[in-house]
């Protein structure tokens, strides 16, 4: 396999995940929200960070339909362009949010078990999706910053592979003969 098609494997491995995990973290956040919003009177309360993380959580999803709907067969140039500057400006706010929802449920365990004493089972459910939500941001934080550093820094250019396989096959021959 050559170096420009492992280089578009690995892309599009993580191309993959990372896309659907941009529209599954604003999907997340608003489920959040509204059952935060239904139980408000025991305790749970939805902060200015929310409302602002649930925007920008938007912001790439909306920018891909719209620039798909554009230029429906550039998806490359879609995630080239979109991706690595939403992941820039984004990280921090994103980062934010997973710290500031640390501790806005109490002491209830980031597992949510089944066993705990809930004052009402839809706190265990806004429990549940709150932990989804923060594992799919910490998936999109991992898969972008990985497909970021695949297409910034794999070096295409296969004439270094050629010489660096020519340079061993050299040092085998020597170690042969002698």
């Amino acid at each position: 396999m050559t170096q420009e098609k492992t280089k578009a494997y690995v892309r599009t491995c993580l191309g993959i995940p990372l896309l659907v995990v941009s529209f599954l973290c604003p999907c997340l956040q608003y489920s959040k929200l509204i059952t935060f919003s239904e139980i408000s009177i025991y305790g749970l309360k939805i902060s200015p960070v929310d409302i602002v993380y649930l925007v920008v959580s938007l912001i790439l999803p909306a920018s891909f339909i719209i620039k798909g709907l554009c230029k429906p067969f550039e998806i490359k140039k879609l995630l080239e362009e979109s991706a690595i500057e939403f992941t820039k400006w984004s990280s921090p706010i994103i980062l934010i949010w997973i710290f500031t929802a640390a501790d806005e449920i109490g002491n209830i365990p980031f597992t949510c078990p089944s066993d705990y004493p809930y004052k009402v089972t839809a706190i265990r459910t806004a429990c549940i999706i709150r932990s989804a939500n923060i594992i799919c941001m910490w998936s999109f934080i991992l898969f972008a910053v990985l497909w970021i550093t695949v297409e910034l820094y794999w070096d295409e250019d296969e004439s270094d592979d050629e010489e660096a396989t020519k340079n061993i096959q050299e040092e085998l021959s020597r170690d042969n003969k002698a």
